[in-house]
């Protein structure tokens, strides 16, 4: 283009050029905050524009970007095989159309991410999420450990019954899977 109205003045440009040689471990802000105090009436750019700037005349390093990193509270558990970790939650509650508490418990395997089953629950107690684990033994076999809220849990080859244990007095049933601690299902259903 001939012109360009909302350009930076040359002047206002070689003036932050030249501040930032003198100080070259500030950033646009501070040399702006300087500069607008030497030059009051000067038309100044934001900050961003100047940053742009003083990156065009090669007087920014880049940063190194960060890499993402998994929580330190939550490590990433992966699963080497299907069926080797289960992972089971409560998503939160909420009022269904009749005013009822709705549960949804959701079970996934964590090496395919396979949705292995959601269900409405009324409760979060162990009468009403036994079913759904059993059902869900039947159909895809025992996962080698489970993990929920609580932690993982392991599951020994020998034994031949499902064993839930409830779980409300560690952490005050807050923490855990709806205040029920999954701690061992056997083989054998």
């Amino acid at each position: 283009p001939r012109s360009q109205p909302g350009r930076t003045e040359r002047r206002c440009e070689q003036a932050l050029l030249e501040a930032r040689q003198r100080r070259p471990a500030w950033g646009p802000r501070k040399l702006l905050v300087r500069l607008a105090s030497e030059h009051p009436s000067w038309p100044w750019p934001a900050a961003s524009t100047a940053g742009a700037i003083l990156k065009r005349h090669g007087l920014v390093e880049a940063r190194p970007r960060r890499r993402a990193r998994a929580s330190p509270a939550q490590p990433v558990l992966e699963a080497p095989h299907p069926n080797a970790l289960w992972a089971a939650d409560f998503k939160g509650e909420f009022r269904t159309g009749d005013h009822q508490l709705c549960y949804p418990l959701t079970v996934t395997d964590r090496f395919s991410r396979y949705l292995l089953g959601c269900r409405a629950r009324r409760s979060t107690s162990l009468a009403g999420v036994r079913p759904v684990f059993e059902r869900l033994f039947a159909e895809h076999g025992l996962p080698e450990a489970i993990l929920t809220d609580g932690g993982m849990s392991t599951i020994p080859e020998k034994e031949s019954k499902v064993v839930f244990e409830s779980e409300t007095t560690r952490g005050g049933g807050r923490g855990l899977v709806g205040g029920l601690g999954v701690t061992s299902f056997r083989l054998g259903v």
